[in-house]
């Protein structure tokens, strides 16, 4: 939805249990992602993604790390993984905080179909420059306070321009799946 959505190219930062298929693997190299390991401290995606953000290029992160819902997302003010504020303070480029509500409910199949097709809503902040911290602030603190104040604005913006209510808002895959 985001890559249909942004006027530039997104190479994604994606899980690497999901490059394990050939198939799988062919794709997503095709169209640049980069697999990181999601149980530590993976350097040489980070080495890559900041290699590609100093050419220029856009690299797009899930900053919960994963598809989150409820409490656990960081529309509801949960906190945001590392990766995000590790790529600003190595590669000095700018962050755009988005916002997506609604993509949870094309879990249930119903709403693929043409007459039921469920709504998505895409929300875009304005660019965190790496200018912006104060003198002797720290980067990462700095991104992780200002993308946390963005998400949640964003949320609200969308949730009033389009009188999105809770039932709008993420939630658990099994609960999506049995609405009718």
């Amino acid at each position: 939805i985001i890559t249909l959505s942004f006027p530039r190219r997104i190479d994604w930062i994606a899980m690497s249990n999901l490059f394990r298929r050939r198939v799988m693997r062919r794709l997503f190299s095709d169209l640049n992602v980069i697999p990181i390991e999601r149980d530590g401290p993976d350097r040489a995606a980070l080495r890559t993604a900041t290699g590609r953000l100093h050419q220029g290029r856009v690299v797009g992160i899930f900053p919960e790390g994963g598809i989150r819902d409820g409490a656990a997302s960081i529309v509801n003010g949960a906190e945001m993984k590392q990766g995000v504020s590790l790529l600003f303070a190595l590669a000095d480029a700018p962050v755009i905080p988005c916002v997506i509500l609604g993509s949870d409910r094309l879990y249930n199949f119903r709403h693929w179909l043409p007459w039921r097709r469920a709504k998505v809503f895409v929300g875009y902040g304005k660019p965190i420059l790496p200018s912006g911290p104060a003198e002797g602030e720290n980067k990462k603190d700095y991104i992780r306070k200002l993308f946390g104040s963005q998400i949640l604005e964003l949320k609200e913006r969308l949730c009033e321009d389009f009188g999105l209510t809770e039932a709008d808002l993420p939630h658990p895959p099994r609960q999506r799946m049995r609405e009718p």
